[in-house]
Parts: structure tokens; sequence; C-alpha cells
């Protein structure tokens, strides 16, 4: 910011107060101003009617305060230095104590700035713009009518706040090199770098900090305490959960979450052995355009080195869904609690094969459990009750008219809604239970359950244990057992 010095030459106006009101009496006989004293009016400066200028301000040259403006004690406009033409303050507009505006200002009308602002050289505002007290203000600031600049905040030089955005109390902006675009609702104590472009329709919450180059467009929502890394992009409606981390260059497609306080790379590693990503549902909230496949998937965090390569089904349901099970109809399937086959089996959908329980629930994140026998037939599960745990569901059965249904619904094929799980029925067999649970040694335990087929309570999920007879092997569904498929949880 230049500061330049007023030279207060006897071409300033004199104090003139003869009714001792007050107001020098050629301007307040003039038009009805009230001009202090005190007051300094520089040369080819103008004070509109009823304008107000305070006690020991000073209004610069070729400043034209309108009708109805107000200047405070102790306010400081410089006027006109570099620019040709008078530099206007907009009629009703408000200029508390304190204020100290460079060279060369455009303010529009019913402008009000608070006391302590201190404003750079050629400030441009519309009509009806707010700042807050304590302000810091660059050089070309430019502000959109009916914008609100809170307290305390920091605008660097070519700052671009287009009109309506608000931006909260403590946001600071860096000094942009050509012209950084600040539109939407930008919170409390937000950090923004050099020429980052931010659409009218975003919200940035509280606390989060962007880098330089930084681009957000329309509907994107930033939660409190990310951290946007330099040269992102934010896709259209992207949704960045509260402490997340974007990191350098990446763009973030339109509609992508990015969960609470996880770490969002370059979306060409996403779902890799280097960069895996807790779940299939994790990945497909990101990356909503990819497409059923081979994921890399660590549920435990911390180093990928223990990550898994698993199936995700990203179209199915809304997609998201993790292959936990795969089954051939010609094989009993029993308790999940312990696994069989390898994970590689799993994954390609090889004969009968499954992951222990302790890892399939790390992948049942909302408690929905999904049994597909081809893309276009499948039964989902899930519960929405509070109360629900797999380790709950103690006996396995749900949805019995003996045992708690744990809010347990379900649904069929694509286009159907969920209804309550229906007593005493599995896949609309009636007879069966509906499980959530799993059987082991003859023990019910917190193993992962799929369903059951029995009056008599006696067997677990799909079916199990050598007493079972040679009819109940495979998946069951509406067409009864013998079914080949796979299970997936999300």
């Amino acid at each position: 910011m230049t500061v330049v010095l007023l030279a207060l030459a006897a071409s300033f106006a004199s104090a003139a107060d003869s009714n001792d009101d007050g107001c020098e009496d050629s301007y307040f006989d003039a038009n009805g101003a009230c001009v202090a004293s005190s007051a300094v009016i520089g040369s080819g400066a103008t004070v509109g009617t009823d304008a107000v200028v305070g006690p020991n301000s000073t209004v610069g040259t070729d400043t034209s305060l309108q009708t109805d403006t107000f200047v405070g004690a102790r306010s400081v406009l410089v006027g006109r230095v570099g620019l040709s033409g008078a530099r206007v303050v907009g009629n009703g507009t408000i200029i508390a104590r304190g204020v100290y505006i460079d060279a060369d200002h455009a303010i529009g009308t019913d402008n009000t700035i608070g006391r302590a602002t201190t404003i750079g050289e050629r400030l441009d505002t519309g009509a009806n713009v707010s700042i807050g007290y304590g302000a810091t203000l660059g050089d070309d600031v430019t502000i959109g009518a009916g914008a609100v600049i809170g307290s305390l905040v920091g605008l660097g030089a070519k700052t671009e706040v287009e009109a309506s955005a608000t931006l909260a109390r403590g946001v600071t902006i860096a000094d942009s090199t050509t012209a950084g675009t600040i539109g939407g609702v930008v919170g409390p104590n937000v950090s923004i770098g050099a020429d980052n472009i931010i659409a009218t329709t975003s919200r940035i919450r509280k606390d989060a900090t962007l880098g330089n180059d930084v681009t957000v467009l329309g509907n994107a929502r930033i939660a409190r305490s990310a951290t946007i890394a330099n040269g992102v992009t934010i896709g259209a409606n992207a949704r960045i959960g509260p402490g997340a981390t974007v990191t350098a260059t990446t763009m973030v497609p339109d509609d992508a979450v990015i969960p609470r306080g996880e770490t969002y790379d370059d979306p060409s590693s996403a779902g890799t052995q280097t960069n895996p990503g807790a779940s299939c549902q994790t990945i497909h909230n990101a990356f909503p355009s990819y497409a059923s496949g081979p994921y890399w998937v660590d549920p435990t965090g911390g180093s990928a080195n223990d990550a898994v390569q698993v199936y995700c089904e990203m179209t199915v349901s809304d997609g998201g869904w993790t292959r936990i099970a795969t089954v051939d109809a010609s094989v009993y399937v029993c308790s999940l609690e312990l696994a069989l086959g390898s994970p590689a089996d799993v994954l390609n959908s090889t004969g009968t094969a499954w992951f222990d329980s302790a890892t399939a629930q790390a992948f049942a994140a909302n408690n929905e459990v999904l049994i597909a026998n081809s893309p276009t037939f499948w039964t989902q599960y899930r519960s929405d009750a509070s109360s629900f745990t797999w380790e709950a569901v103690a006996d396995g059965r749900v949805g019995t008219d003996t045992n708690t249904s744990y809010g347990v619904l379900f649904k069929r094929n694509s286009g159907s809604s969920f209804s309550a799980l229906p007593q005493g029925q599995c896949n609309a067999i009636s007879g069966g239970d509906c499980l959530m649970g799993g059987y082991s040694g003859g023990t019910w335990t917190n193993s992962l359950g799929i369903g059951s087929h029995t009056s008599s309570n006696t067997h677990n999920q799909v079916a199990c244990q050598s007493a079972i007879t040679s009819s109940w092997r495979g998946l069951l569904n509406q067409n009864g057992w013998n079914q080949s498929g796979e299970v997936y949880v999300r």
C-alpha cells in the first residue's frame, strides 16, 4: 500500500463556526452539511447535502462526498492522486472513525465501513457494501454490490469480492498477482491464498485453509478445518468433510464427497496399492463415476502395507459395495467367522470363499448386506437402528416373532423401496429367519450372517453344517437354495 501524505496547505478550507455548533458555517449554510471546524477539506473536494465530516478528519483532493454521507472523526480519505475525475463517496455511505482510505477510491452508495479500517489505493465498491471494524484491504480491491466483509478481515491486493458474497470475521486472503475472485460464503478465520477463484454459490466453513490458485466451483462445500493445497480445483457440488485434506494439483470431481478427516490424493491413484481407500464406499463417494472392478482398500487406516485388493460394486443400489464372499451353488456355506479361501478367490469370484467376520464388519459401516445372484437380481438388508451392532444379534435371528428385529429392512432390485423385514420370513420364503449374525460350532457368534431358511431356527445364514440336507447349498433367494452369487457389505 502506498501512503500518500497530504500537504495541509493554504488551499485547504479554514475553519469558521460562528454559531459554535460544531459545524463550519459555509457548508452548513449552503446545504445543511456539518463539517467539523477541525476537519480538513482538500482542494476540489465537495461535501454533499446533509453530509457529516467529523472532527480531525481529512477529505482529500477532488473527493466528492455525496448526499447524506458520514465521515467519522480522525478518518482520512486521501482523494485523487493518479486517476482522473472526482473520487466519489456515494449517497448514504457511512465511514466510521479512525478509517484510512488511500488514493483514488470509488465508493458506492449506502456503504458502511467500520472503525479503524485501513484500505489501500484504488478501492472500488458497489452499492450496499458492508466492511466491519479493523479490516485491512490491500491495493486494487474490488467489492461487488451487497457484499459483506466481516471485522478483522484481511483482503490482499487485487482481491475481487463478488456481489452478495459474505466473508466472516477474521478471514484472510493473500495478495494476488492477477486477480483473486471470491464469492459465496466464507466462514470465520478462513485463510485463502493468492489468485483463488471461489464461485458465488460455494460455502467455506470456519477455520478452513485454501492454498494458492485454488478454484472452487458452484455449490461446492468445504467444511471446517479442511485444508486445500495449492492448485486444487473443487468440482461443482463436491463436499469436502471437516478436517479433510486435498493434496496439491488435484481435481476433485463434481459431486465428490471427501469424508471427515480423510486425505484426498491424485484421482489417478485413488484405490491403488499405494493410495488405498478405506472401503469401496469411500472410493465411490469420492469418485462417483468410477466403474465396478478391483480396488485396493485399507479399512484399518495407517500404513498402506496391509491394504487388500477387493472387488467393488459401484453400480447396484447406489454403489460402494465391498465383496466379502463368493458362493458356488454346489458348496455348503457355513459360518463366516473364519475366512475360507483367499482374498484373491473373493476378488475373482473363484469357487466359494469369504473374508473373516472382523474384516467383513470393517467394510460394513452402514450395517448393510447385499446378496447378488446377478447384476439384476439381488436382495439388500440394512438396519437403521441405533441399537444395532453385529454382536447384538446374539442368536443370529432378526425379524422373527421371538427375537428383536433391530430395525432391519430389506428390498430387492432397482426401484424397489425398503420394507420392514417380515416376521418368520427370509427372502420371502415363509418359515425362515433373516439373519444379521452368524453361527459357529453350535453357538451363535458375532460372525456375519446372511439368511437362513428353517422353521426350527436351527440353521444359520446361507447354509451350514453337514447335517443340512443336500438341497440347502449355495445362496438362498426367492427361487430357493442352490443359487450361486456374491455377498457384499457397505
